[in-house]
């Protein structure tokens, strides 16, 4: 990164003060639905991942998924960091229902994420596609998406084009 010289010097004074632990493994729990809370009698037997291939009625279990919030579904604007704002074109009091291009085919940041993870208990992205080299913007705006989504423990129903395992395809994985 930009200031890689100055950051390394303290990974050797971490190393000097801590006992290092290996946390290696190729597990990612991320991928075990962690998202979804065991509280929701209502979704219990809906899947938080859809592939619109193999789920051919997606949209009704989406519908379930968003009518599980409270409150008329209605338009909003979240406001975001800096005085800016964010529409969102289908919301109720605890969901909102956004398209992939929506999210991650605009110049949306980490603060239009939060805030949006700030302002809903549960997100809906559908329509994600395949994500590879030529779409390595939009990849990375889905990652810090989902990142967003992690950190503040807002549930996160996707519904995309391809199973999860084939998600991300072409990168680099050195």
């Amino acid at each position: 990164g930009i200031n890689r010289s100055v950051f390394l010097p303290f990974i050797d004074t971490l190393r000097e003060r801590m006992i290092v632990i290996e946390m290696g493994g190729t597990h990612d729990y991320r991928k075990d639905g962690l998202l979804v809370s065991p509280s929701d009698s209502i979704t219990d037997s809906l899947p938080p991942y859809l592939c619109s291939s193999i789920h051919p009625s997606y949209r009704e279990v989406l519908d379930k998924w968003f009518s599980n919030g409270a409150g008329q579904t209605r338009t909003e604007t979240i406001p975001v960091a800096m005085g800016r704002s964010l529409h969102v074109e289908r919301a109720n009091d605890s969901c909102g229902w956004f398209s992939f291009n929506e999210l991650c085919n605009r110049p949306l940041g980490a603060a239009d994420y939060i805030a949006i993870a700030d302002r809903f208990e549960m997100i809906i992205v559908e329509g994600v596609p395949q994500l590879g080299g030529d779409t390595y913007n939009e990849a990375r705006r889905f990652v810090t998406l989902v990142d967003a989504l992690y950190e503040a423990k807002t549930k996160a129903i996707i519904s995309a084009k391809v199973p999860r395992d084939d998600l991300f395809v072409g990168f680099d994985e050195s």
